[in-house]
């Protein structure tokens, strides 16, 4: 069957219908040129092509900053080719409807050595737009973007570290200036607050309730998470990096900064302190990751600063850990354990490996056997959770693993089937309209954490406005899962 592609042919004349705000003609920011003259795609069209006409672009690199949240466009980095970019869009159905019987946000194109390029783009019942016509005149700054900005709450301060209680539908938010833990109580969309006196590093839950803080300090605090109180304080001889709840009355540590160091272990009823005897070829190394496998007593760590990294399980069923440590020297990049700890999400490409059992033995193993592999939107898995009652995994992506590198575009979260790892839908988390320099812009977000309730009905994305935009701003958004 024949498709008819129809070419939405936008001629754009950069001194004639664009207007320049004066406000950004200096030596240190680009000039922005917006146009009042909306662009105006049929329904009739839902997969079509744009073809943007800016002659002083003549043949600069571009990339697209802020887009439509319901319209997928590609490529969104790229070079004009004698002032000419064609880019294909698909529009996805948000799930709302907007009350003026069109859906309508902002497209702006940062093009390299020139400036940015804003306009309104509209979607909706417009007949057959085979001629659009040309429009000329704009005020400095345009109107103000028309977006869905999604049900969040704002967070003050700068994200650390993230943990969510699912028995209790808790989010607990570690964050520095304030220094100060934020809980999120996701059944009421209601928040609160506790004050730290330290800046936070790492933080975990436990199952009866507890908040285990570790500092940037060689510190570390207890907290109750139901009455939000002060339980215990503790005096260490290192700075933590990572901290694991056993669940059996001990709290593991790997401390941060040093090399040739072991795993350390907190009795919670006495406060002593024991250091595992590691063999040297077993020792951490800075910036050491652990967790808790569910429904194991097990612990599990790696090593991010070396290669191979490695995976080594420690049997915990005592609380102090057992002597042998099976070892397995293979690479992979992340720890993110699902389906009750007998699988991990641990590739840059989506690589899952089957999570082995714990057998006491001082056999180096050279290979972690693998059971899948995901197919991502974006490059960069940033975070993953996961949700045994819909039996599904949810991964949060990014365009870069670096937290302050630019993202060029939204990040995603994503969701896939456990056992055949398909992807099930895709979610992308919601815009906010900022004020850059006088102008309301709409900024994409970056998905730093990613939790479900316990029910498989809701989405909890702790996110930042992308480094894009230089604004330190982050805010946790809730998602209806479909």
């Amino acid at each position: 069957m024949k498709t008819h592609l129809l070419i939405l042919v936008l001629a754009i004349s950069l001194l004639g219908l664009f207007s320049c705000n004066n406000d950004f003609l200096n030596q240190n920011s680009p000039a922005l040129y917006t146009l009042d003259t909306p662009l105006e795609i049929s329904s009739q069209y839902p997969t079509n092509s744009i073809t943007l006409h800016i002659p002083n672009a003549d043949n600069e690199n571009y990339y697209i900053r802020t887009q439509p949240k319901w319209l997928d466009l590609s490529p969104l980095q790229g070079t004009f080719k004698d002032g000419k970019i064609s880019l294909l869009y698909t529009f996805q159905d948000p799930g709302f409807q907007m009350g003026q019987g069109y859906y309508s946000a902002n497209l702006t194109v940062v093009v390299e050595h020139v400036g940015y390029f804003q306009l309104e783009v509209r979607y909706g019942d417009f007949g057959d737009p085979t001629n659009p016509t040309d429009t000329t005149g704009t005020t400095p700054g345009g109107n103000e973007p028309n977006v869905d900005e999604g049900t969040y709450l704002d967070l003050q301060g700068t994200v650390i570290d993230a943990a969510y209680d699912k028995s209790s539908d808790q989010l607990v938010i570690a964050t520095e200036s304030p220094n100060q833990l934020v809980l999120v109580n996701t059944s009421a969309w209601t928040k609160s607050s506790i004050p730290l006196d330290y800046t936070p590093k790492c933080i975990d839950l436990s199952n009866d309730g507890k908040i285990y803080v570790g500092y940037t300090i060689a510190r570390l605090s207890e907290f109750d998470l139901a009455t939000q109180t002060s339980l215990q304080e503790f005096d260490l001889d290192f700075v933590p990096f990572d901290v694991a709840a056993g669940n059996n009355g001990w709290l593991y540590l790997a401390p941060g900064g040093q090399n040739h160091q072991s795993l350390h272990c907190l009795n919670l009823s006495t406060g002593e302190m024991f250091i595992h005897n590691d063999d040297a070829q077993y020792e951490f190394y800075a910036n050491t990751i652990i967790k808790k496998l569910k429904g194991k007593p097990v612990l599990a760590a790696t090593r991010t600063e070396l290669s191979p990294n490695g995976l080594l399980l420690f049997d915990i069923s005592k609380g102090m850990p057992n002597d042998t440590i099976d070892y397995w020297h293979a690479s992979f990049e992340h720890l993110w354990p699902f389906s009750g700890g007998k699988l991990f999400l641990g590739g840059f490409n989506g690589e899952v490996y089957f999570m082995p059992d714990y057998e006491a033995s001082t056999e180096i193993k050279l290979q972690l056997n693998t059971y899948g592999q995901l197919s991502y939107v974006r490059p960069y898995p940033i975070d993953m959770d996961d949700c045994d009652t819909i039996h599904s995994l949810f991964v949060a992506e990014g365009n870069s693993y670096f937290d302050d590198t630019y993202q060029q575009k939204a990040g995603y979260i994503e969701q896939f089937d456990a056992t055949s790892l398909a992807l099930q839908h895709t979610y992308r988390p919601s815009p906010l309209v900022i004020d850059q320099n006088g102008t309301s812009v709409e900024a994409y977000q970056q998905v730093r954490f990613v939790f479900t309730n316990n029910a498989g009905t809701k989405l909890y994305a702790v996110r930042r406005i992308a480094p894009d935009f230089n604004i330190n701003q982050w805010s946790v958004e809730q998602i209806d899962i479909q």
